[in-house]
């Protein structure tokens, strides 16, 4: 659930960052502060009804004397799950990833074409830092959601034109564990990027080390200031009865 409200909210950041750079006068009405938080909600909303028939399933088994865990459910069931999936796919992952992509072409389109008219833009760099944000952003969710999406995709059309053998749903479960970790890594990716990507997340975090880190270099100061001033005393009083 977690994984499909980032990707939402990724894809309401580009939409933004979209109007803001491309449509400034004709859309800038409509980024309002007081309009996020009503976002959220309906995000998070939109989220749970999509993935409320899979939230109350349970994913631990017991095999034998062993219980095991990411123990995903029979395809057999549900009834025309491999539809719900495929449409589940499209809907959580390849109509965002869709949406990003064009909104970051076009911002990619509108600073070239800003660099080229402003000659002082394109000396600082400042469109190809833009581009080289965009284009991590998106080999970011790319390398992490891809492969699970993917996965899901082509087991779920092999399912619904032929019956998988067993070695073959064998290798898809496998193969749930390792690309369900990849999407896990974006958690660990993101943070990365925004602090060297993003001027003012950058300052916020550093800000929030140098807070935590004052109490002990002050109070360092204040001891070495304090020694320092007792030791001028005791000089100027050595000075005075000599």
């Amino acid at each position: 659930m977690n994984t499909y409200v980032g990707i939402y909210f990724m894809t309401c950041v580009s939409v933004d960052r979209y109007i803001a750079v491309v449509h400034t006068r004709r859309l800038g009405r409509f980024r309002k502060v007081s309009r996020v938080k009503y976002i959220c909600v309906l995000i998070w909303l939109l989220v749970f009804l999509q993935t409320i028939s899979l939230l109350f399933r349970p994913m631990v088994k017991k095999i034998g004397d062993k219980m095991t865990c990411m123990e995903y459910f029979n395809f057999e069931e549900i009834p025309k799950l491999p539809f719900i999936l495929l449409g589940a796919c499209m809907m959580g992952f390849f109509l965002p990833v869709g949406i990003i992509l064009v909104c970051y072409v076009q911002i990619n389109l509108k600073l070239c074409r800003t660099a080229k008219e402003n000659p002082l833009t394109d000396k600082n760099g400042h469109h190809k830092k833009a581009f080289t944000i965009i284009l991590v952003v998106l080999l970011a969710v790319v390398i992490c959601f891809s492969p699970y999406h993917v996965n899901i995709v082509q087991f779920m059309i092999r399912k619904i034109l032929y019956q998988p053998s067993c070695s073959a749903q064998k290798a898809f479960k496998m193969s749930l564990q390792i690309t369900v970790a990849f999407m896990n890594m974006n958690c660990c990716i993101d943070p990365i990027i925004y602090f060297f990507a993003f001027r003012g997340y950058k300052r916020r975090l550093l800000r929030l080390f140098k807070a935590s880190g004052s109490v002990p270099s002050s109070s360092t100061g204040k001891s070495y200031s304090e020694s320092n001033k007792s030791t001028s005393h005791n000089a100027g009083a050595c000075s005075t009865s000599a």
